[in-house]
């Protein structure tokens, strides 16, 4: 009998909270909280053209939305926005010209039960003839330039999204921030001050040839990849992860706590140090250069293809190539091999 009216009660209260599961999903639908599925098709929510003359400041900020940068041919800035058309919990931008700046801005949704739009994005199409700064930050999603560009400061910023610089990007200083996501630049870089590149978690990838000032990366987690890189200065640092550079100018430093480091050095370069605290080195160096090093490693060996003078333990080394070197390269390595190759 108790068993009996207990399965009964189960039974009762499950079909009560289905019934209420129901009613709140409809009264979510006919509502301002709507969920949306993932798989909507996007489609044009808002449109809007702007003047861009006169403007030093493009800045766009969103919550949720993909930002993708393409070149127009117009004379006007043209922002569309794609989404979900009659999706109440969609938010549309706002465009504010300011004096100097304009403003494109989606506000976050602070609204319950409210499920963003996968293919939610933010298509900028800026005339080019602009060529001023750039600002562009989004909360969760990703930032993509699709077309070359030449502009003065370039600021791209994700929380949590990918950054991707598809084209030719000529810029006075280039900023870049994920804090969990890739940074990805498929063409080349001509920077004339700082290009600096920070993540917690994520890779780094700059195909090049990359031309700047002095070039800052530091993450957290995540590999660095670079190509041919002219710079003046440069610090590279990966928390845990490789890094991978093949070639490089100027003085600097590259670090990983918990990973290799590969670097090619090309001419003309200065004192250059490499370090980690778990891996191996390899260095290669330009034919024609002449050098001063030094190598330490606490658990492993140091290898090269010119004259070392090692210690008793073979962990630490010197070495000279040239006449009257005046760059020095400085190895360590904790644990793992150092190998430094001329030619």
């Amino acid at each position: 009998m108790k068993k009996g009216l207990l399965l009964s009660g189960i039974i009762v209260w499950t079909l009560i909270v289905l019934v209420l599961l129901t009613l709140i999903a409809f009264i979510i639908g006919r509502g301002n909280n709507t969920i949306v599925s993932n798989t909507a098709t996007a489609s044009l929510v808002k449109q809007e053209t702007v003047s861009l003359t006169d403007i030093e400041n493009f800045v766009v900020k969103t919550s949720s939305t993909t930002i993708e940068i393409v070149k127009t041919n117009g004379t006007e800035a043209r922002i569309s926005q794609y989404g979900s058309v009659g999706n109440a919990s969609e938010q549309e931008f706002t465009l504010d010209r300011n004096g100097g700046t304009v403003e494109v801005n989606i506000p976050p949704n602070h609204q319950l039960f409210t499920i963003s739009v996968s293919r939610s994005r933010l298509v900028v199409e800026l005339p080019a003839q602009y060529t001023k700064n750039l600002d562009a930050t989004t909360s969760s999603g990703n930032i993509r330039v699709k077309d070359s560009f030449t502009l003065q400061d370039v600021s791209l910023d994700c929380s949590s999204g990918n950054i991707h610089i598809e084209r030719e990007l000529a810029a006075d200083s280039l900023t870049m921030h994920t804090s969990s996501g890739r940074m990805v630049v498929n063409d080349s870089l001509r920077v004339k001050g700082e290009i600096r590149l920070k993540g917690s978690s994520g890779s780094v990838k700059m195909d090049g040839p990359v031309q700047a000032h002095s070039l800052v990366v530091k993450i957290s987690s995540g590999t660095i990849t670079l190509g041919k890189t002219l710079t003046e200065t440069f610090d590279l640092e990966s928390n845990s992860g490789t890094i991978r550079v093949s070639g490089i100018t100027g003085r600097g430093s590259a670090e990983s706590s918990s990973g290799n480091v590969y670097v090619t050095l090309d001419s003309p370069f200065q004192d250059v140090e490499l370090r980690t605290n778990s891996g191996s080195i390899h260095i290669t160096v330009d034919a024609s250069a002449s050098f001063k090093f030094t190598g330490l490693c606490s658990s492993g060996n140091i290898r090269a293809n010119f004259p070392l003078e090692k210690n008793d333990k073979g962990n630490r080394a010197t070495g000279s190539v040239g006449g009257n070197p005046t760059a020095l390269i400085s190895a360590r390595s904790g644990s793992g091999n150092i190998v430094i190759n001329q030619g």
